[in-house]
């Protein structure tokens, strides 16, 4: 098919230009034949066809290198241009050169420069093709209101000229791969991720690597990596701080251990009371209560059994500490705007970590005010900073990426990956 849109370009399709003095307006007009064709000439329905099937299965393509998308270069041709209104009058038509149809990218004509219009044909809207802009949204249908939901963000894409969404359900099984590669196949050009901070993470993992921007929209209990990036929970306002935002790189931490797929993450992963107070949260009251739902489960978990941790930042020397827990960051901020890791930034090209190790519940009140002023002085607290992390533990515990508990075990090893991820900021 890829081939078959490329000939086409070259072998079907020929651009003309002709004036009528009477109207002192030009048409331009695609022919399906190399003869010159009448100013009121229209795509006939084999075109419309050629023009959708080569604008999704080429578009994305980066063979040969990224330009500004026009009506005659391949690839990325992302309209049909057939009429043009308020252009100088011209009694003789002009013909644009065409590409070859072994290179029909060569030619160079409009290369970087736009011409584009919405219709088809200027007499109906039958073959219409949107140039317009498209999203992808992949949602956690757990965590959203359908309806509502949709109208909403749909309301927002279009008022910003962009197509009808591609709308994609995550489901029990599949937490958002499939859906990201979906969206990344079919070239959107920006992906809404709304659910939890685990949908986030499995939809940011897929996308790290690529120049696809991900926007979040708060829809889960967390929201870390949201408000770390200074996104609104009001979901009205978050589509128009990403919408109308900018991209931003950020890191993506590559992580791995015993019995864990190689994975990442973009928030924190942490083994021990962390990974606890996660588990534990009973998920009926984080539906009620929302973060207030961890509150709960710290308290439940103050108590926690120490484990002896081995930890290796770089290449210095492992050290040796009783911790209740060890929690690795992208991001520094949690719930109610606690500073667990206060020099973290997303973009840093470095991972923070930090490991609590009160020995007693009395000691719970002092460290707390350590995490929340950042001068205070704290024996039981302890900061690492690094681009690769191991920590690794004298028997299994259990553990925890970006929210969502994974497999218990006795070692994390998270390394950063700089710049790897566009997000969509305010």
């Amino acid at each position: 098919m890829v081939s078959r849109c490329r000939t086409c370009i070259a072998a079907r399709l020929s651009l003309t230009v002709s004036g009528r003095s009477s109207s002192s307006k030009n048409e331009i007009t695609w022919s399906s034949s190399d003869n010159s064709p009448a100013s009121t000439a229209s795509p006939i329905p084999v075109d419309v066809k050629l023009f959708d099937t080569e604008n999704s299965r080429c578009r994305s393509s980066s063979r040969y290198g990224a330009h500004v998308s026009s009506s005659t270069t391949w690839p990325c041709r992302t309209s049909i241009t057939v009429w043009i209104s308020g252009c100088p009058a011209s009694s003789a038509p002009t013909k644009l050169s065409r590409a070859a149809a072994d290179k029909p990218w060569a030619s160079g004509v409009l290369r970087g420069s736009l011409l584009i219009l919405s219709t088809l044909s200027p007499r109906t809207d039958k073959y219409q093709v949107s140039s317009a802009r498209r999203a992808a949204v992949i949602v956690n249908p757990v965590k959203v209101d359908g309806d509502n939901f949709r109208r909403t963000v749909e309301k927002a894409l279009s008022a910003r000229g962009f197509a009808d969404p591609l709308w994609l359900e995550t489901t029990e099984d599949d937490a958002g791969v499939t859906m990201a590669r979906r969206a990344i196949d079919d070239a959107v050009g920006l992906v809404l991720i709304a659910g939890g901070d685990g949908t986030v993470r499995v939809v940011c993992a897929e996308l790290a690597g690529t120049d696809v921007p991900a926007a979040v929209l708060p829809a889960g209990t967390g929201n870390l990596l949201a408000r770390n990036l200074g996104i609104s929970l009001d979901l009205d306002t978050a589509l128009a701080e990403v919408l109308d935002g900018s991209d931003r790189r950020i890191d993506s931490v590559q992580v791995e251990g015993d019995d864990l797929p190689s994975d990442r993450f973009v928030v924190m992963a942490g083994l021990g009371l962390d990974a606890a107070i996660i588990a534990d949260a009973p998920d009926d009251l984080k539906k009620r209560a929302g973060w207030a739902a961890y509150v709960v489960s710290t308290l439940r978990n103050l108590n926690h059994p120490v484990v002896r941790v081995e930890i290796t930042v770089d290449d210095r020397p492992a050290v040796r500490r009783r911790a209740r827990t060890v929690v690795l960051g992208n991001v520094g901020t949690l719930q109610a705007n606690i500073p667990l890791l206060p020099d973290a930034r997303p973009d840093d090209g470095r991972i923070d970590a930090v490991v609590l190790m009160p020995r007693r519940i009395s000691h719970w009140p002092r460290l707390v005010l350590g995490l929340v002023v950042k001068s205070w002085r704290e024996e039981h607290l302890e900061r690492f900073t690094g681009r690769r992390i191991q920590v690794k533990a004298e028997r299994t515990v259990q553990r925890q990426l970006d929210g969502d508990a994974v497999s218990d075990g006795t070692s994390l090893t998270a390394e950063v990956d700089a710049s790897a991820l566009v997000v969509r900021v305010p």
